[in-house]
């Protein structure tokens, strides 16, 4: 006999077809769209690639700390007690600056740059790249209180976790240590 499915089924379902939708669809418009190889904006930095470095760093920074939040919101780092709603809503802002953040440089990734694959490190900047806001996309839809899949949230947050390191291990930590560290 079947198991029947729970009402939980489908908001889980949902954000995990969701954020394999965007990321292939992020992909898909990347390789298809013709890239402009111009600047869209600096915002204040001396050039578009040290703008997408420092903001990438920054942003993964707010995802170090974000992370630390959610192993102590399950409980096993520095505390036995669930997160207060409080501590959920840092957890969500940090997680909003941070994807804020990143948004210049997405925009010009795909815009100005495609979906690239010339070597190893750039084709795999471009598939962790639309990971990122797959990832993303299914977190922010994902059902926060599941108890019976309690664990699908961190996993998820995995992946995003592992998609963005890879990005920025691949693009401005690449940068940093061959080209250079100026803002």
């Amino acid at each position: 006999m079947a198991e029947t499915s729970t009402t939980t089924d489908k908001p889980v379902g949902t954000a995990l077809l969701v954020g394999l939708s965007t990321a292939v669809s992020l992909g898909l418009y990347a390789s298809i769209h013709q890239p402009t190889g111009r600047a869209l904006s600096t915002i204040g930095f001396t050039s578009t690639i040290t703008m997408k470095n420092w903001l990438t760093t920054t942003a993964l920074l707010l995802l170090l700390v974000q992370g630390v939040m959610s192993i102590r919101a399950q409980g096993t780092l520095f505390t036995a007690h669930p997160q207060s709603t409080r501590q959920n809503d840092v957890h969500q802002l940090i997680g909003t600056v941070a994807f804020a953040l990143t948004l210049p440089v997405v925009f010009h990734c795909v815009w100005s740059l495609g979906y690239q694959t010339p070597t190893l490190r750039v084709g795999l900047h471009s598939a962790a790249g639309c990971a990122v806001y797959g990832a993303w996309a299914a977190t922010a839809l994902m059902p926060w209180h599941d108890q019976e899949r309690r664990w699908i949230r961190p996993t998820v947050g995995a992946v995003l976790a592992g998609a963005f390191v890879t990005t920025w291990w691949s693009g401005a930590l690449w940068y940093f240590t061959s080209v250079s560290w100026s803002i």
